[in-house]
């Protein structure tokens, strides 16, 4: 049985118990029964859809390296980078709507991708879209890059630029957002 497994199958039997208020052996027994085979059912499933990227690292003799413990460390700075952001930008668009020195620019940017995993992809997107001021409007598997509408070119333009910079903007995004996730579907 895999670690995964014995999480999943441990989380199920733990809601089994709470839900169903089992105390007594049988219960728990039944409990156990029905989580293990649910649970190896959705490893399995959960491993083929994520496919080739969510594999262990190994060195160069092929053993494995504390892959997993450096992917929850790049899974929990995404995170809290995502989550500082999504507070930030919502007092800067706040001030961008009461306060409005100019008429808001809108502009569209393409940004370029480096993910090949769905899940990486769908979690990039939605960092973007989540964090107020931005939304990902497209996304071109072919080209692997993703449209992205800001609100304000003032999001896109350096401080002391007259022109927006797509492509400055595109790379802080990449280092932002898809380094870290990078990072967990190696």
């Amino acid at each position: 049985m895999s670690v995964a497994t014995a999480l999943v199958t441990s989380l199920l039997l733990g809601l089994w118990v709470i839900l169903a208020g089992a105390t007594g052996r049988g219960e728990v027994l039944l409990g156990l029964a029905l989580a293990l085979p649910v649970a190896v059912l959705a490893v399995r499933r959960f491993q083929a859809r994520l496919g080739p990227q969510v594999r262990p690292a190994r060195d160069a003799r092929g053993q494995r390296l504390t892959a997993p413990l450096r992917r929850t460390w790049a899974l929990l700075r995404w995170l809290g980078r995502l989550v500082v952001d999504i507070v930030l930008a919502n007092f800067r668009i706040a001030a961008l709507v009461l306060w409005r020195p100019r008429p808001l620019r809108p502009l569209f940017v393409e940004l370029p991708l480096r993910l090949e995993s769905p899940l990486g992809l769908y979690l990039m997107a939605a960092s973007i879209s989540l964090t107020p001021g931005t939304l990902t409007v497209d996304l071109c598997r072919r080209r692997r890059c993703l449209l992205v509408h800001a609100i304000d070119a003032s999001e896109v333009t350096a401080p002391g630029d007259t022109a927006p910079d797509p492509q400055r903007w595109a790379a802080a995004m990449r280092a932002r957002y898809e380094d870290p996730l990078l990072e967990v579907f190696r």
